[in-house]
């Protein structure tokens, strides 16, 4: 480092540490104004902005500064007035969420500039949790989360990991993590619909990092949890003691390549009614019976697998079934197995391991609409639609009424759905064990965007 990039990073040091020694501000009146330390907080972010402003290294946004070189980002805020002991939803959350009460730290960074920053000095969104798009793991670089404050009672400010903010029921220290760099999507704005805006900056609950799986979030846990499947399980540390407006850092750097298992992507092909299976991604592996999978990922010691399904086009209907029941099990057996969305234009390949009990229509909460598809001696297909109307009386059962539909093709089959789209978004489709992947699908295409559920029945079993 040349004596100018030392004199530089003093400075900086200095400007930081000038911000976090202020005294947290009292509440303005007796409205009950929350406290807000964001004019130091600005000032003190102009100051070093106009410090790096000539170094290439640096990229800064309002209450964001990134060194490329060093591979950091700082991001100014403030702590909450979180009552210690209470249940931790976000780690941080952008200004205008309203969520303090369940978060650690507030940050006056939009989480637009935090991911410009993050891609600034090298790294890459994955994507969110979204079981509307068949993600059910958040994906993304990692980062190294860390915040700086002067506790109570303190003069010097400390630097303490996220994960020690954090307490769970049994009071022990959640166990480090990453964070997941995630990115969140881009929505139609709901001022103006034809302009897209970041999900997080726009849209509550204007998560910066979350401690259970959101869709519209900058930083995700390397984890699978739901909001309320996670809800009390991480805590707000008692044994931290900061008071409420508290000027506050966070910091982001990439982990140590040692410090995290590597990642491989795998493209799972499913090839014949064998279920034979092609490998990409796996030294010395090209094919390899179903069975053998399992035994094949473990030899592979060490790496998270992200695995892609693809369904060969002449896959029979049964094969695929007896694929989703297996592969469900391996998913389920393995800590290191998680499986992508499928390529464009196919099903996740649970969609073939639908709930048993709703063959029968007395068994399901609602009626979807129901394809069914035959093969005739020719080979060729016999396609149906199938209305279920329900008819109430007295009794605590509906009267369910069968209206059957001819369908001549699979574009006459989309333009009907186009032109009235059902309510329920549910798609059960019946078809037989010897239908290939590319019959079934080419019945299916036109009306995958109607339809983000879709379940498939084997006709005969």
């Amino acid at each position: 480092m040349t004596d100018i990039a030392q004199s530089i990073h003093a400075l900086l040091a200095g400007i930081l540490l000038t911000f976090l020694q202020f005294e947290p501000p009292a509440p303005p009146d007796e409205a009950g104004a929350a406290p807000s330390i964001r004019p130091q907080a600005e000032a003190a972010h102009r100051e070093a902005a106009r410090l790096v402003a000539d170094e290439a290294e640096f990229w800064s946004a309002p209450f964001v500064l990134a060194n490329r070189e060093t591979r950091e980002i700082w991001v100014w805020g403030q702590v909450t007035g979180m009552i210690p002991g209470d249940p931790v939803e976000f780690f941080v959350i952008y200004e205008q969420s309203g969520q303090d009460y369940e978060s650690l730290m507030v940050t006056f960074a939009k989480p637009s500039d935090i991911h410009k920053a993050l891609e600034f000095i090298g790294l890459e969104p994955g994507g969110p949790v979204d079981p509307a798009r068949h993600r059910f793991w958040p994906r993304g670089d990692h980062v190294v989360p860390t915040f700086s404050f002067v506790p109570k009672d303190a003069e010097e400010p400390v630097k303490l990991p996220a994960h020690e903010w954090i307490v769970h029921p049994d009071e022990s220290v959640m166990e480090p993590s990453t964070w997941v760099f995630t990115g969140a999507p881009l929505l139609p704005d709901p001022r103006d619909p034809d302009t897209l805006v970041y999900a997080a900056d726009a849209f509550g609950p204007n998560s910066v990092a979350s401690t259970f799986n959101l869709r519209n979030t900058l930083f995700d846990l390397p984890k699978q949890g739901s909001k309320t499947g996670m809800y009390g399980h991480y805590n707000r540390n008692p044994a931290i003691e900061v008071a409420e407006a508290a000027p506050a850092l966070l910091h982001l750097t990439p982990p140590a390549p040692e410090h995290l298992p590597p990642e491989k992507d795998l493209l799972i092909r499913v090839l014949d009614a064998e279920a034979t299976l092609q490998i990409e991604g796996l030294p010395d592996v090209e094919t390899l019976p179903l069975a053998d999978l399992p035994g094949t990922l473990a030899e592979q010691s060490g790496p998270v697998f992200w695995m892609t399904v693809d369904m060969a086009p002449e896959t029979p209907l049964s094969t695929m079934i007896d694929f989703a029941k297996k592969m469900e099990a391996i998913e389920d057996a393995s800590d290191a197995l998680r499986v992508e969305p499928p390529p464009a234009g196919q099903l996740y390949y649970q969609a073939y391991k639908p709930e048993a009990r709703f063959r029968d229509r007395n068994n399901r909460p609602t009626q979807p609409l129901e394809l069914q598809l035959r093969l005739d001696s020719r080979g060729q297909v016999n396609a149906h639609l199938i209305e279920i109307e329900e008819q109430w009386g007295d009794g605590r059962r509906p009267n369910l009424i069968e209206h059957r539909h001819d369908l001549t093709s699979p574009e006459a089959w989309g333009e009907r759905i186009a032109n009235d789209p059902p309510l329920v978004k549910v798609l059960f489709v019946f078809a037989p064990g010897d239908l290939t992947h590319q019959a079934l699908m080419k019945w299916l295409t036109p009306v995958l965007d109607t339809f983000p559920v879709v379940f498939v029945y084997d006709l005969e079993n």
